[in-house]
């Protein structure tokens, strides 16, 4: 009787752990030249929706694994565009977007850059 009357509650344990959805929001600040990244966890694979907006100038978004982000924002510094095969999604001239990318479990970035000037970037990721 006793191991029956904690099934429930072992249930609800195994289900709101595998419902962890990425629910990400934040604001900064991108100048001129300057490259910017945002590491998020993702507890499980998932679609994301991310929106990407900017107040002043046009921005480029890449979407990567964050083992990735270190070598594409080396990249991206020396402007250069970052190895596209290692990229999950991935858009230049950003001033207000809305798209969706399957990312695995674990951590991923959103990297920001190409900012022609001063620029406050809204980025929200939600899956």
């Amino acid at each position: 009787m006793r191991r029956f009357a904690t099934l429930p509650l072992f249930l609800l344990l195994v289900l709101s752990v595998g419902c962890s959805r990425v629910n990400y929001e934040d604001t900064l600040t991108v100048g001129a030249g300057d490259v910017k990244a945002k590491i998020i966890t993702a507890k499980s694979e998932q679609k994301v929706t991310i929106t990407v907006t900017s107040t002043d100038a046009p921005v480029n978004v890449h979407v990567m694994l964050e083992s990735e982000h270190k070598a594409a924002m080396d990249k991206l510094t020396n402007y250069q565009k970052p190895d596209s095969a290692k990229l999950l999604a991935s858009k230049d001239g950003v001033r207000e977007e809305t798209f969706e990318v399957t990312v695995p479990r674990g951590e991923f970035a959103i990297v920001l850059s190409g900012a022609a000037k001063t620029t406050t970037v809204k980025v929200k990721a939600k899956g």
